[in-house]
């Protein structure tokens, strides 16, 4: 197996988070900014389109995997919270590896 195949992408991922969270700290606390005025974007939902495509599957896959994925029904329609998905995608790849 070659380097590449060894490399995981969330453990990549993972650390540029890390490192955009200290450069945001270090912003912060360089203005008037009061973090706790900040409010928290609300989870953003994706489409049964969005969350295919955000999967790297079809419709159909996701159909077929339904029982598996994170999601939400409304109105007879499918939703997926992209943090879930995220966080479900990690779930798959450790488990895989």
């Amino acid at each position: 197996m070659d380097e590449l195949g060894k490399i995981n992408p969330f453990q990549i991922l993972a650390k540029s988070l890390t490192r955009i969270e200290h450069m945001l700290v270090c912003l912060l606390e360089n203005t008037d900014v009061n973090p706790a005025s900040i409010s928290p974007q609300q989870p953003e939902l994706l489409s049964i389109t969005e969350g295919a495509r955000f999967l790297g599957l079809s419709k159909q896959a996701v159909y077929r995997h339904i029982g598996k994925i994170p999601h939400y029904k409304r109105n007879g329609r499918l939703y997926f919270k992209r943090q879930e998905l995220v966080e479900y995608v990690g779930e798959v790849a450790m488990y895989r590896t």
